[in-house]
């Protein structure tokens, strides 16, 4: 997802909504900060600053609740074929909410569907 469009998913956090479904390219890093929420994601990729094994997603509000679950599954760029699903809840890491989904296979993309609890 391009900031714009975290910007725009950040505004449907602050309004009440509770489900979202975000899409990331699994090689790009971003960090998004609108209306009281931040949304950041890290590869699992090394050469784009990853560890090698796990995708990082945090979220957070200024109130500090935004505990969430997850479900998380790599994409395959040429067919769209989703593999590698995995049913996560948040974990608090200082601030801020985190999971982390390993990375199973090279695939372009990875989708998390977020509900906050």
């Amino acid at each position: 997802m391009e900031d714009e469009e975290l910007e725009k998913v950040i505004g449907l956090l602050a309004a009440g909504e509770k489900k979202i479904n975000l899409k990331f390219f699994a090689f790009y890093n971003c960090e998004v900060a609108e209306s009281g929420w931040t949304i950041k994601f890290r590869s699992a990729y090394e050469e784009f600053g990853g560890d090698g094994k796990y995708y990082y997603f945090w979220l957070s509000n200024k109130e500090g609740g935004a505990k969430f679950k997850a479900i998380a599954r790599e994409i395959d760029l040429r067919n769209g074929e989703e593999k590698n699903q995995r049913e996560l809840q948040s974990e608090r890491d200082g601030t801020r909410q985190l999971i982390k989904y390993i990375k199973v296979d090279d695939l372009a993309f990875v989708r998390f569907n977020i509900t906050i609890l």
